[in-house]
């Protein structure tokens, strides 16, 4: 079934020992298909949908906690933030840390970066408690502005070629739509 809302469930009920209840935490990732209604509509919506899925009616539902994270903004680092964010190791050998926040190799807050500090939180405690299996942590390959420069020269022909194709196949403007015939 396609999610209208990019929806992802997990059942947490073996986790939380809930018995016979079912508890479901479902994840609508679609924000913009979502922005603009209200919450209890969105709510409905997203619980429409998952029931849908798993082929219950409202009925059978006990209890639903929306969170719409509306008063919790996306970190993003800004120019000049690097000094703020923290090492995934700290001063204290068995501590670290890790998420988006973290300074990373890929320089920006994303689920890429939140990774990345995971597993240098891992690799550290792994030193710490002397474990020899250590996660492998692929680092972006540096790139000078000369060969950012090259390979953008490189591109000018295939920019033209896909420029001259749109300006071939654009649809006539004036022309009637059939979408609505």
């Amino acid at each position: 079934m396609q999610s209208e809302f990019d929806v992802s469930c997990i059942d947490l009920s073996q986790l939380w020992r809930t018995g016979d209840a079912t508890a479901i935490n479902a994840v609508a990732t679609d924000v913009k298909r979502l922005s603009g209604l209200s919450e209890e509509y969105a709510q409905k919506q997203i619980v429409d949908e998952v029931l849908k899925y798993l082929g219950q009616q409202a009925t059978d539902v006990a209890s639903v906690e929306y969170n719409s994270n509306a008063n919790a903004p996306l970190f993003l680092n800004e120019v000049g933030s690097w000094h703020d964010r923290p090492e995934a190791a700290t001063a204290l050998p068995d501590i670290v840390v890790a998420g988006d926040y973290v300074r990373n190799s890929f320089g920006i807050a994303s689920v890429e970066g939140a990774i990345v500090s995971a597993k240098q939180a891992t690799t550290r405690l792994a030193e710490y408690f002397d474990i020899s299996i250590r996660p492998n942590i692929l680092y972006p390959r540096e790139v000078s502005n000369d060969q950012i420069a090259s390979r953008l020269r490189m591109l000018e022909p295939v920019k033209a070629w896909a420029l001259a194709q749109l300006a071939v196949s654009r649809p006539d403007a004036s022309a009637p739509s059939k979408v609505f015939e």
